[in-house]
């Protein structure tokens, strides 16, 4: 009994530093991850899972390729699109002569077309890559959607002044 109860602090303490090295929690800033995820959103990522084709990422940018937004902090969160071996998106087309994703690199997007990414900057290496997102913690506050072209404000509410 005295074995566990001198263990179970031990246990508990090495389970904390084992979640605290493999998991990484972020903050999204800027608008490229729209409309999957918003400014604001707090994001848990994964240093340990498998890098697939459509997976969300976190990635410091290397230092050819210019940070984010003002304040965005280290991190960069975008959606992989091409994994070594696969054709050079369409899209890359001018950035790039390769026809194919060299080993070592991948190809990330911003989910908004807003968004400064591989088409603007090329190949990103895996080496860069943090972790993979795997849930939103919290959500950020939202922006109102904004009014579809030409609608007036207030015009199809009943009694709208």
């Amino acid at each position: 009994m005295m074995v566990l109860l001198f263990l179970a602090p031990l246990v508990a303490a090495g389970l904390a530093a084992a979640l605290r090295w493999g998991a990484l929690m972020v903050t999204v800033r800027g608008a490229s991850m729209e409309p999957a995820y918003y400014d604001g959103d707090r994001l848990l990522a994964l240093r340990f899972r498998r890098l697939r084709r459509g997976r969300t990422v976190v990635f410091r940018a290397p230092a050819t390729w210019p940070v984010g937004p003002p304040g965005a902090g280290p991190y960069l969160v975008k959606r992989v699109v091409a994994v070594p071996g696969d054709p050079v998106p369409e899209g890359m087309r001018g950035v790039t002569t390769a026809v194919r994703v060299p080993g070592g690199h991948v190809v990330v997007y911003g989910d908004s077309t807003r968004s400064a990414d591989s088409r603007t900057w090329g190949f990103l290496p895996v080496a860069a890559l943090t972790g993979v997102v795997v849930a939103v913690l919290e959500r950020g506050p939202r922006r109102p959607p904004a009014p579809s072209p030409g609608a007036l404000p207030n015009a199809s509410r009943p009694g709208a002044p």
